[in-house]
């Protein structure tokens, strides 16, 4: 079938340099490249520059199948490149895509076959079935020893895969409990997802991973009493850290200790209240506690100078502490569906970096809001938002003013 197929393409070939022009070019040596294992590395062809692209993938061909250890490629796998650009067009002369002698040609493979050819020089028939004999039993013998070698553990193959990149995934695996070879990566370690299990319990091991730097326990059974909390606040270079969707209604003084850390994820659990050691969390930028049960945030939040995004919806909060008026950096502020009848106007005016506030679902209309004192200074950053989202062409959302009119109020 393959010498049938080059026989056919040889004479297509001949047909295309009967044009006088053609036969009369000089032959010109073209150096083209492989990066194919079993393929030389570079493959001398001789051709008129007028020759197609076609006919350069046949004499490829051609040459590739003379190889003594019968691995050749056929011209439709072949995809050849010069000068950044793809040679696409089989019938295009080479002169066209500006080929030289001095034009590095490469040759792409998608698949190689097995020939068994060998140069017509090289012998009698009875040569060419004993090399492809011996190729098949080259190959036979590779799967054999394939079959033969002993998998490799997956836990062993886990671990070397999270030892060299430090990122420990194991989400969505139904997990109960931690693998014992999660911890043996130690200080290798620089992100855990253990997100969307039933683990109910984080044991003292989690301080073998001295280095973390993401730990996500997300949508797992995790409850107060089920966490090491000394190993896990013990984690100095923690800078992420999400709890949230789990069974929490108590989160300890000592989250103070985390001294670098940027996101803290509790939304979903059944808090009542944050310590006012969150204020002591001096890098914080993203705080979510959203559909918990808390009446009250902490003032000390006023001292989180670097807070970017607070997410307190779904709660019973009756008000918002103006201490967050230190928090010069929030840029959103999200407190829908709470019991907030008004907004400290120090928050709406010294929070100067303020420019999304949601307070749908709440005891408090927009014609409300408009008559709060500090509404026009945070108007005006809101639509300053808007207009260079306009002018970018990246308007995500409708110009949202902050809460519901009076007509669409629950309350």
């Amino acid at each position: 079938g393959l010498a049938a197929r080059r026989h056919g393409r040889a004479r297509r070939g001949c047909a295309m340099s009967a044009d006088p022009a053609a036969v009369a070019a000089p032959a010109t040596e073209l150096q083209v490249k492989t990066k194919k294992d079993g393929l030389p590395s570079v493959v001398t062809v001789a051709l008129p520059l007028t020759a197609t692209v076609e006919q350069l993938k046949a004499s490829i061909e051609e040459l590739l199948h003379r190889q003594d250890n019968g691995i050749g490629v056929l011209a439709r796998h072949m995809k050849l490149i010069c000068k950044g650009k793809v040679l696409e067009d089989d019938r295009k002369a080479l002169q066209d895509y500006g080929i030289s002698a001095k034009s590095k040609i490469l040759l792409m493979v998608q698949n190689t076959v097995h020939t068994g050819r060998v140069a017509p020089s090289a012998g009698s028939s009875e040569a060419v079935l004993h090399r492809r004999k011996a190729a098949a039993s080259d190959l036979e013998a590779r799967e054999e020893q394939l079959r033969s070698a002993p998998p490799k553990p997956k836990a062993e193959a886990q671990v070397a895969n999270w030892e060299q990149t430090g990122l420990i995934g194991l989400p969505q695996c139904n997990l109960v409990t931690v693998p014992a070879h999660v911890w043996a990566i130690g200080e290798r370690a620089r992100s855990l997802y253990l997100q969307q299990n039933q683990i109910a319990q984080i044991p003292a091991d989690i301080s073998r991973l001295a280095r973390l730097n993401r730990l996500n326990l997300s949508h797992n059974q995790l409850a107060f009493d089920g966490i090491d909390w000394d190993a896990l606040l013990g984690l100095k270079d923690l800078e992420h850290l999400f709890l949230a969707h789990n069974l929490l209604h108590v989160l300890p003084a000592q989250v103070s200790n985390l001294r670098c850390l940027q996101t803290l994820a509790l939304e979903g659990n059944r808090l009542e209240e944050l310590p006012n050691e969150v204020g002591e969390l001096q890098h914080l930028r993203r705080l979510t506690v959203g559909s918990n049960r808390l009446t009250a945030l902490p003032p000390a939040l006023g001292r989180c100078e670097l807070l970017e995004e607070l997410d307190a919806s779904c709660n019973a909060l009756t008000g918002v502490p103006p201490e967050l008026r230190s928090c010069g950096k929030l840029l959103k502020l999200t407190l829908r569906s709470n019991r907030i009848k008004t907004i400290p106007s120090e928050v709406l005016k010294e929070c100067t970096s303020l420019q999304s506030l949601d307070l749908h679902t709440n005891p408090i209309d927009l014609a409300q809001l408009r008559e709060m004192d500090g509404y026009e200074a945070f108007e005006q950053r809101r639509q300053r938002k808007y207009n260079r989202q306009i002018g970018m062409q990246t308007l995500a959302q409708s110009f949202d003013e902050g809460a519901d009119p009076a007509k669409h109020r629950k309350w």
